[in-house]
């Protein structure tokens, strides 16, 4: 086996001040040596997605098993480009989340223990916060909306702070998201070979 570096490029639209939002990641993907032999005398004239896609349109014909093998090879860095992708949407689209579900997530995440608040009644939250009221009965209104808002802030930095990221994306997004919906356009250029 043998390891092509690539980096990828994403292109998200326009910002609001009026520049490109793009991104490049450089990535690693491992290929069979017959595919690298293949692919290294072409490497100086740049291997990207539109020469890759032509490579195996040529190779259908003539050689299926390495058609196959680009064809694997252009999901695995669809694959990295998704990832990539879902990294950009949960740094940059919190507007978007999906509060309903994660209202439900978050009944769910306490329910199984994976999310612990710090204060579980109001009393409690009144205990730890006490000197920014004056009275308990005549703030309760203000104190009931805090709690909850504070429960609800310290579960959103919970989910923030989740390793996996398909595990965040689900509880912010939902069961549905694709985060390539959000990309506009992606390609890829393949930089090296290993020898």
């Amino acid at each position: 086996m043998k390891q092509i570096e690539v980096e990828i490029t994403t292109d998200c639209g326009w910002a609001h001040y009026g520049g490109e939002k793009t991104d490049e990641k450089q990535n690693v993907v491992k290929i069979s040596d017959t595919l690298a032999e293949y692919l290294r005398p072409m490497l100086d004239d740049g291997l990207n997605m539109e020469t890759i896609h032509e490579l195996q349109a040529q190779m259908e014909e003539s050689d299926s098993d390495l058609a196959s093998e680009l064809s694997k090879m252009y999901y695995d860095i669809e694959n990295l480009c998704d990832d990539m992708m879902m990294e950009y949407c949960l740094e940059n689209d919190k507007d978007y989340y999906d509060d309903d579900n994660l209202s439900e997530y978050y009944d769910k995440d306490v329910e199984e223990g994976l999310f612990i608040p710090s204060c579980n009644s109001i009393d409690e939250f009144y205990e730890a916060h006490k000197d920014e009221y004056e009275d308990f009965d005549e703030n309760y209104d203000t104190i009931e909306e805090d709690y909850y808002n504070a429960k609800w802030n310290e579960y959103l930095d919970w989910v923030d702070h989740l390793e996996d990221n398909y595990e965040r994306a689900v509880r912010c997004f939902g069961e549905d998201f694709s985060p390539m919906d959000r990309c506009l356009d992606w390609d890829y250029e393949i930089l090296s070979i290993s020898k």
